[in-house]
């Protein structure tokens, strides 16, 4: 009788009124410490909210218990200065360390299928030949740039912009690849969705597919682009809600049947450019084998193909030869770089006027009647000078034609230009 008096006397203690609204309030909320402390506010077992303390009192100011004590308490400021509460200092999204741990709250809880040995040899087909168009050492690189993001989530260098037309098995390839990441593949149709100040639909994003998003050339969103590739932080902010820095381990397709898909310098390392093949667009038949192939084990087989893949030797700014994109590249150049590569094609700086040396006030003049000719933007003859110098190896010299001296352009050979 004693014992069984105990063990009713602890289940009592243990299910006490505050005990109870204890848990259920942990079961649904967590304080998170940023700049401004929030409520976080569990949603689903995967998804969750940020709430200010103000509008969770307010929630529930009608929302009382009964205490062990008799008294009438309120469940949201009994559940906020409890020593128990549920509380993180940190928001982290840390596909390395699924679920929470410590003293922080990791968005990422894993991925949606469970890795396993099977067939998803339709689907590495697809990529080989449709993707890549039959070229090896771009279906080694993006297989293994796939394998990396499942890998090593926070090793951010570049993306894989897929260019083709409608039908051709671009989306396939990005969805199938996306479901493994669950609610952590985000899919946009405007570049104004990566690059706007309100994006808060974006701590989610693991693996981000921009669906035919044209970037229209706008120089504001570049650097948001760039920086969503490479850098170490991404801001997510909410309508009305603070700033919050957290981990960036978002990874970019971006697929287009635009031939300006995205922004690319010259010397551009982050866009990896593949120009899809479109002799499956219209088949059918091979695409319900794939598909069937996916919905069967294939999923599961594909994940435990990243899992398994050597990236022992791999680095992702290390693309191979490639000439998809450089088209890409001379429509984001300026007016000079665009002379230049005129003038090396064409083998004149205009006409009737052949590659070599040449007077600098007579090159930039030649220069000048491009721009008037082709509407471009005409820049200053220093800055002429200075681009001039990094695309060419050149050199200034000064000349004496008869009796004036003045400024050379000493350029170098056709060939070696």
């Amino acid at each position: 009788m004693i014992s069984e008096e105990r063990n009713k006397n602890s289940s009592e203690q243990e299910f006490s009124p505050e005990e109870k609204v204890l848990q259920e309030f942990n079961k649904r909320y967590a304080i998170v410490r940023t700049s401004t402390t929030y409520i976080l506010v569990q949603k689903t077992e995967d998804t969750f909210e940020l709430d200010s303390r103000k509008s969770f009192i307010h929630f529930h100011e009608n929302d009382f218990f009964l205490s062990h004590e008799g008294q009438l308490k309120n469940k949201a400021l009994f559940w906020l200065k409890h020593a128990r509460r549920r509380t993180y200092e940190n928001l982290v999204f840390n596909p390395a360390r699924p679920g929470c741990y410590g003293d922080s709250y990791n968005i990422f809880k894993g991925f949606a299928v469970i890795p396993g040995p099977g067939d998803c040899s339709l689907f590495w087909r697809h990529v080989k030949e449709v993707i890549c168009c039959s070229r090896e050492e771009h279906y080694i690189y993006v297989r293994k740039w796939m394998a990396s993001i499942v890998q090593k989530p926070t090793l951010l260098a570049t993306a894989l912009v897929l260019r083709g037309l409608q039908g051709t098995g671009k989306n396939k390839f990005v969805d199938y690849f996306g479901k493994i990441f669950g609610i952590y593949f985000l899919t946009v149709t405007s570049l104004e969705h990566i690059c706007g100040k309100f994006n808060s639909h974006l701590k989610y994003a693991y693996l981000i597919h921009a669906n035919e998003a044209i970037w229209g050339g706008s120089k504001k969103e570049v650097g948001a682009i760039k920086a969503l590739i490479t850098d170490a932080k991404i801001v997510i902010e909410g309508k009305g809600k603070d700033a919050i820095p957290v981990d960036n381990c978002r990874h970019l397709i971006v697929s287009s049947n635009e031939e300006w898909a995205v922004p690319m310098d010259l010397d551009d390392r982050r866009f990896f450019v593949l120009d899809v093949a479109a002799h499956r667009k219209g088949d059918l038949e091979y695409f319900r084998l794939l598909d069937q192939e996916m919905q069967a084990e294939g999923l599961q087989a594909l994940l435990y193909d990243l899992l398994h893949e050597d990236l022992s030797q791999f680095d992702p700014r290390q693309m191979p030869l490639n000439d998809c994109g450089f088209d890409i590249k001379m429509r984001s150049a300026g007016s000079i770089e665009n002379y230049i590569y005129h003038a090396l094609k064409e083998e004149s700086f205009s006409a009737g006027a052949d590659w070599g040396s040449c007077p600098c006030e007579t090159l930039y003049g030649y220069y000048r009647d491009l721009c008037r000719k082709e509407a471009l933007r005409q820049e200053p003859s220093s800055e002429f000078g200075k681009k001039l110098k990094k695309l060419v190896t050149v050199q200034k010299t000064r000349r004496s034609m008869e009796g004036v001296r003045e400024w050379w352009y000493e350029l170098p050979p056709l060939q070696e230009a």
